[in-house]
């Protein structure tokens, strides 16, 4: 009997055992969007209290309410604004932005990239206030940019019948990729993540089989998915016995176009991820994923 290492993973609310997912068969699926700002150095203005800093706004958590950057407090204008600023390491192509806000109190605010850190130039600018707390904004033009940020010049202090001199941002995105702006269809969505441990053999820097890596591979902004039995999906497909794992790209995917969505839906942001175990097959609909390895 063939020995099957197995690992844990947690699906949406619940929770099923798979097996192994080779790192080898991740470098086959096509770039998918990647929020730089996960790995990139958070500064501001200032910041109401050392609890609230700018760190908070970058360590992918949006509903904590700890867990965000506030600005100090005070009044804000155009020379003297509150910022958010991500220094992403390198240039990078970027074509959106997502803020998520404590409160839509900005009224006067842009985004803005900068070569140097220093010399700023809008890319985007907005004169009232963001219509939903979620906020994705995507730029007219991709941008060639190490440093982003947003400025505040001006904002309502009593928005929301909440009185205090503040801006406050849960997470501050950045994005390669055209992000959807259908604001109440991401209100439906989850993210699907797996986590477990990855064999050395399969990670070129480690070729030790007896070493074991924890990784999380998780899909963003899952539209639809579905999981089935290996077995059982290998015969309703036809496709004989399948012995390993593999992680696929599945391009003009019927499955994708069928899917009942507003007509006005942006279809184009997502892709169909099929991922085959030991044991069990998901077919996920979702914009992108990310897939981390701790060595």
């Amino acid at each position: 009997m063939k020995t099957r290492h197995k690992i844990m993973s947690f699906l949406l609310s619940g929770a099923m055992v798979f097996s192994l997912l080779p790192a080898s068969a991740i470098g086959t699926v096509k770039a998918a969007s990647v929020n730089y700002a996960l790995t990139a150095t958070a500064t501001a203005s200032g910041s109401e209290t050392s609890a609230f800093g700018p760190e908070k706004a970058k360590d992918g958590d949006a509903t904590t309410k700890t867990s965000r950057w506030a600005s100090e407090e005070r009044d804000a204008s155009e020379s003297n604004p509150h910022w958010l600023a991500m220094d992403l390491g390198e240039v990078k192509t970027v074509n959106s932005v997502i803020i998520t806000w404590e409160r839509r109190n900005p009224t006067n605010y842009a985004i803005e990239t900068s070569e140097d850190g220093s010399t700023w130039k809008a890319v985007k600018t907005f004169t009232s206030a963001p219509a939903e707390k979620e906020q994705i904004i995507n730029l007219d033009n991709p941008v060639q940019t190490r440093y982003i940020r947003v400025r505040i010049n001006t904002f309502n202090p009593t928005a929301e019948g909440i009185t205090w001199k503040t801006v406050s941002i849960y997470e501050f995105e950045v994005y390669g990729e055209k992000q959807s702006s259908g604001s109440e269809v991401w209100d439906a969505l989850n993210n699907l993540t797996f986590t477990g441990d990855i064999n050395g053999h399969l990670i070129s820097q480690h070729r030790d089989e007896k070493d074991w890596f924890p990784y999380t591979l998780t899909f963003r902004r899952v539209l639809a998915y579905f999981a089935c039995e290996l077995d059982t999906y290998e015969n309703l497909a036809g496709m004989g016995h399948l012995d390993g794992s593999s992680f696929d790209l599945i391009e003009d995917s019927t499955w994708l176009k069928s899917l009942p969505v507003r007509e006005d839906f942006d279809k184009d942001i997502y892709r169909h991820y099929r991922l085959f175990t030991y044991d069990d097959v998901y077919n996920i609909i979702a914009v992108s994923y990310e897939f981390a390895a701790e060595l």
